[in-house]
C-alpha cells in the first residue's frame, strides 16, 4: 500500500469515527471525542509521511482549521434545516464533524505529500486549495449514510420492541 493510499485510509477511517462520536449526547464529551479523533489522525498522517507530529502541535492545527471553517459550515447546514431539534442538531453535528475531519485530513495530507513543512500557515493554505466539490460530495455521502442509519435504527427498534413478540 502506498503512502497516498494509507493516508486516504486513515482520513476515511477518522472521518467515520468523528461522525460517530458526534452522536454522543453529552455536549462536551462529544467535542472531546471528535477532537481526539482529529488529533490522532494528524499524528498518524505524520507517521505515514515520516514526520513526528506531537499531540500539542496537532491540537494547535485543529484550532487554526476549525476557526476558519466552522462558521461557514454551520451557516450552510442550518439553512437546510426547516426546524432544529435534538435529532436534527445531532445529524447536523455529525455532518459537520465528518466534513471538518475529512477536510483537515486532506489539507494535512496535501502539505505532507508535497514535502512541505507542516505549519499552521501551510495547512491553512492547503485547506484553501482543497477541491470544494470533493468536500461537498463527502458531505452528501455522510448525509446519505446517516439517513440509512436512522432508518435502520427505527426498524431495529420496531422489531426489537417486546410487545411485538
Amino acid at each position: 500500500m502506498t503512502r497516498s493510499e494509507k493516508s486516504m485510509a486513515t482520513i476515511t477511517t477518522s472521518t467515520g469515527l468523528a461522525t460517530s462520536a458526534a452522536v454522543i449526547p453529552i455536549p462536551v464529551a462529544d467535542s472531546v471525542a471528535i477532537s481526539g479523533v482529529q488529533v490522532a489522525m494528524v499524528v498518524a498522517l505524520g507517521g505515514i509521511y515520516g514526520q513526528v507530529i506531537s499531540k500539542d502541535f496537532a491540537k494547535s492545527l485543529l484550532g487554526v482549521f476549525l476557526v476558519a471553517k466552522v462558521g461557514e459550515w454551520l451557516a450552510s447546514m442550518f439553512k437546510l434545516i426547516p426546524g432544529p431539534g435534538t435529532v436534527v442538531g445531532g445529524v447536523v453535528q455529525m455532518v459537520i464533524a465528518g466534513s471538518l475531519t475529512y477536510s483537515l485530513g486532506l489539507a494535512v495530507r496535501s502539505v505532507l505529500e508535497r514535502g512541505l513543512e507542516l505549519t499552521k500557515d501551510s495547512v491553512r493554505e492547503a485547506q484553501e486549495g482543497l477541491d470544494k466539490d470533493a468536500i461537498k460530495r463527502k458531505q452528501a455521502e455522510l448525509k446519505r449514510k446517516i439517513k440509512k442509519t436512522k432508518a435502520a435504527e427505527e426498524h431495529i427498534a420496531f422489531v426489537a420492541t417486546p410487545e411485538y413478540f
